[in-house]
């Protein structure tokens, strides 16, 4: 995956003392998955491990897959919950001063469904939470035990333990978030094979070159250059 906008690197391009081939850059940027089909995903592998749902966690950008899933119109500045269960619609907590920013997310969800939880305080908080985890023996977050995975690892651990009281297992989300978010598209799988198929022929070719090069030691023959002033290699020009 290449890391930036095409912008970006158009404007890199244009700073190299050499020139580049053309290349449609877009081809190579990989392209964000809509929240319809994170969330089906998602419910596709909850489905099949047995989980009952998935709880991203968010406290002022805390947590980089939240706005992978969802994508708030501005500033977010209290505490968020996304649940995903196994079947039917997500749900956000959301805090009455943010739940504006995410009106377009709950009108565009189109069949899928995000449903707007709103909260004014901590224990209107806790009632929605415990309301929206009520009855689900586990519950996915990003959290890998005894931080073996830190990139994982997004979730602090009082938030961890309020979700514990609340009935559930939490369990790592490590596998759930690869396979939602992650994954590459076909079409993106096949570029990737092209390219390493053609790389694996540069290097190959390479090497052939390089053991050429041993087996023979004498010193390539240089092409004829031309003269300056617009003289050939065999004579004087007029």
């Amino acid at each position: 995956m290449i890391v930036g906008g095409v912008a970006e690197i158009k404007a890199i391009k244009a700073q190299l003392p050499y020139a580049l081939p053309e290349l449609n850059w877009e081809r190579f940027m990989q392209q964000p998955r809509s929240f319809q089909q994170i969330i089906g995903e998602a419910q596709q592998f909850l489905t099949r491990e047995g989980i009952p749902g998935w709880l991203i966690y968010d406290y002022r950008h805390s947590n980089p897959i939240f706005r992978q899933v969802v994508t708030p119109s501005g500033h977010v500045t209290r505490p968020c919950f996304l649940f995903i269960p196994d079947s039917g619609p997500a749900r956000l907590l959301t805090h009455h001063v943010d739940a504006g920013k995410f009106a377009s997310e709950a009108d565009g969800a189109g069949e899928t469904g995000l449903e707007l939880l709103v909260y004014s305080s901590r224990q209107t908080l806790l009632d929605y939470l415990g309301q929206v985890l009520s009855g689900r023996s586990q519950v996915a977050m990003e959290y890998s035990a005894h931080n073996v995975l830190p990139r994982v690892s997004q979730v602090d651990a009082g938030t961890v333990e309020l979700v514990r009281s609340l009935g559930p297992e939490v369990v790592s989300s490590a596998d759930l978030m690869q396979y939602a978010t992650q994954r590459w598209t076909p079409q993106q799988l096949a570029g990737h094979q092209r390219a390493a198929a053609k790389l694996g022929q540069i290097v190959n070719q390479a090497f052939q070159r390089i053991g050429e090069r041993l087996a023979d030691p004498s010193p390539p023959t240089p092409s004829p250059q031309p003269s300056p002033g617009g003289r050939g290699a065999g004579g004087e020009g007029n």
